[in-house]
């Protein structure tokens, strides 16, 4: 990737934004307004109705909920960037990965957007400490990585297998329910813990958790989720290679 592409990645993000939110304010309020409102009816159903109980229950939930809405957008808004960007790609000189790399750099800027709201709520009235924000920087970073990377694989396959949308949506949604977002990892019994040790979102979610709510680190957790972040780093890298140059046949 060039400072040239790099370039087209923002200046593509950037008029993507714009065309959104021009003259549309009430696009701007819903950026602010879903996460919070998901996260009111998440924290009811699951505190009060299903009677979950963990400590400070509302940054518990954000901390886990917010970053599974960047993935999970992100992975089914960009799934079909290329081929819906079929006409585009065939008549410029763009290289097909910078048309999803705007796409996540947009669904960043919204991620950001809804986090930094939820994190002042949780500082001013929440348990929420100052000094934890900077710990939750490399997780972020992490989930960025790994997110970005299954974007570009997920485009991809879309190209070749145009009902791969409708399983990932599937998926998804299956994902949702097996992955600690909304309860502890501890619920878990013993026999089915190795349905989370499988699970790469929850090793992305976790350090970013572990900082916010409780202040901390592990190292451990880190190695995990950089680990799991560079394997799909790897298994986007090798099929982009190895497809990239048939994109423009099936598009």
């Amino acid at each position: 990737m060039t400072m040239s592409d790099l370039r087209q990645i923002w200046v593509t993000a950037k008029a993507s934004l714009k065309v959104r939110y021009r003259q549309s304010f009430a696009g701007i309020i819903w950026v602010v307004l879903n996460p919070l409102l998901l996260l009111t009816v998440q924290s009811i159903a699951f505190k009060m109705i299903l009677k979950i109980e963990v400590d400070n229950y509302l940054i518990f939930l954000s901390s886990g909920l917010l970053p599974w809405i960047f993935f999970v957008q992100t992975l089914e808004m960009s799934c079909g960037t290329l081929v819906n960007a079929g006409r585009l790609l065939r008549a410029y000189p763009l290289r097909p990965f910078v048309l999803v790399g705007a796409q996540f750099v947009d669904n960043t800027i919204n991620f950001l957007i809804g986090f930094s709201l939820v994190t002042g709520l949780g500082l001013t009235w929440g348990k929420m400490e100052w000094s934890h924000l900077p710990l939750a920087v490399p997780g972020l970073l992490l989930l960025g990585i790994g997110t970005f990377s299954l974007a570009l694989l997920g485009s991809l396959v879309q190209v070749f297998f145009r009902d791969f949308k409708f399983i990932l949506g599937f998926l998804m949604q299956l994902l949702f329910f097996l992955t600690p977002v909304f309860y502890p990892s501890s619920f878990v019994p013993p026999s089915f813990q190795w349905l989370i040790d499988f699970n790469f979102i929850y090793h992305w979610i976790r350090p970013i958790r572990e900082a916010v709510l409780e202040g901390r680190l592990v190292p451990e957790h880190l190695f995990i989720s950089a680990l799991s972040s560079l394997v799909m780093v790897g298994i986007s890298f090798f099929a982009w290679r190895w497809r990239k140059n048939e994109i423009y046949q099936y598009l």
